[in-house]
């Protein structure tokens, strides 16, 4: 599924992607997340294979995992979430991608005020 990239000038909208297509494609799919900048839209989304991702503009992350938790986009429009990984460990994954780091238990997502960190 690919973005859509059309602005309709005579609404001032402009159609990212067609969620109906997500949840169509998903055996289960929770409510969309925004970015600030309204650029990209995230769903999270449970395969055939029981597994969750997240899916960005139309586009699943490239790794599924056990468990999804907290999505949420950081000041920098990147999106994250807490995900189980294999060994029943936590870890924060960052557009797609784990963090080496693993713990027994991830809560929340927090990032400075500046969002650099």
């Amino acid at each position: 599924m690919k973005q859509v990239d059309k602005w309709d000038w005579d609404t001032n909208k402009k159609e990212i992607v067609d969620i109906d297509q997500i949840k169509t494609g998903s055996t289960n799919a929770y409510e969309p997340l925004v970015s600030d900048n309204g650029e990209n839209l995230a769903i999270q989304v449970q395969g055939d294979d029981d597994l969750w991702s997240l899916n960005i503009n139309g586009e699943n992350w490239p790794q599924s995992f056990d468990l999804l938790w907290n999505p949420k986009f950081g000041p920098d429009n990147r999106l994250t979430a807490i995900v189980q990984v294999p060994g029943g460990l936590w870890t924060l994954a960052v557009d797609g991608e784990p963090w080496e780091e693993n713990a027994q238990y991830v809560w929340n997502t927090t990032f400075s005020p500046d969002g650099k960190s």
